[in-house]
């Protein structure tokens, strides 16, 4: 699975996909809901700081920086990052599968499609609990996934390819991450599902504890 992990980032970091990828998403957070965002931030005091985990070029950083948050960018992709510098916010390029010593603790993290679609299931608890470290006692998460919603024999898994090279994408029941969410110690807070394009997302809210 680190193989497709890794594929995973090495699409992200190819310029021409960053840009291709950038250009079809902004169509998707114009069209996002904004209850989302506004639930988000309703937690978090205004003018503090929060992490987009796995950022790609911004939209959404963006969106949080209108409701008063200070948004620090987190990526594995430097063309991506050059996107958010762009747009005027702190960037760092990273892992998640091993994040680095920020140096401060977020008052809320957003991650949306990064960590809960592009690992394994087995690793998601292990970045939960990393996050923890460099989080406030109170912060506030949300986590946005791809649903599985299937019957019987469900999709758990598989390549994507949509932008040429591989990318590991995952996908949840809202059980599972719910499940997942509070034997992480996270307090599951309030769930949201809308679709697109004939994918189906579920953001999770909740609140450290």
């Amino acid at each position: 699975m680190a193989l497709d992990h890794a594929t995973t980032i090495e699409a992200y970091s190819d310029p021409q996909v960053a840009q291709r990828y950038a250009r079809d998403y902004s169509l998707f957070w114009r069209d996002f809901p904004n209850e989302i965002f506004t639930d988000f931030a309703e937690g978090i005091p205004q003018g503090s700081e929060v992490l987009n985990v796995g950022s790609g070029p911004g939209y959404e950083s963006e969106r949080l920086r209108e409701l008063g948050l200070r948004v620090v960018c987190f990526d594995a992709s430097a063309p991506m990052l050059e996107m958010t510098r762009e747009r005027g916010f702190e960037s760092i390029q990273g892992d998640f599968m091993n994040f680095p010593d920020f140096g401060r603790r977020f008052a809320g993290i957003w991650a949306f499609t990064s960590i809960g679609t592009h690992l394994p299931h087995r690793m998601l608890p292990h970045v939960l609990r990393q996050i923890r470290g460099f989080t406030t006692g109170d912060a506030v998460l949300a986590v946005g996934v791809l649903q599985s919603r299937a019957r019987g024999r469900r999709k758990v898994g598989g390549i994507s390819r949509t932008y040429g090279d591989e990318r590991l994408i995952s996908y949840y029941t809202e059980g599972e991450i719910l499940d997942i969410l509070s034997r992480c110690a996270y307090e599951p807070q309030a769930t949201y599902q809308h679709d697109y394009f004939g994918h189906q997302y579920l953001t999770a809210i909740a609140n450290k504890f």
